[in-house]
């Protein structure tokens, strides 16, 4: 997509975040799956496709569900 990018391993950005949804501020289950609503995912800060690069300092740990919610907002719903 011509944007800065790094190897970003979820798990790191995961517990970086101490397991916790950067979006709603609860605790992620780390047993959760994808797809369970409460399974962690990794967000872009600023969303990739208004830009933002695909690096550590532009990703944060969130729930699956507030992620999709989310979306390419820069802000959360």
């Amino acid at each position: 997509m011509g944007v800065e990018s790094e190897t970003v391993r979820a798990v790191e950005v995961f517990v970086r975040d101490a397991w916790t949804c950067s979006l709603c501020n609860g605790p992620v289950d780390a047993a959760a799956a994808w797809p369970d609503p409460e399974s962690a995912s990794v967000d872009h800060v600023v969303p990739l496709s208004r830009g933002g690069s695909h690096t550590m300092a532009n990703v944060m740990t969130a729930h699956l569900r507030c992620n999709l919610r989310k979306g390419n907002r820069m802000e959360a719903a």
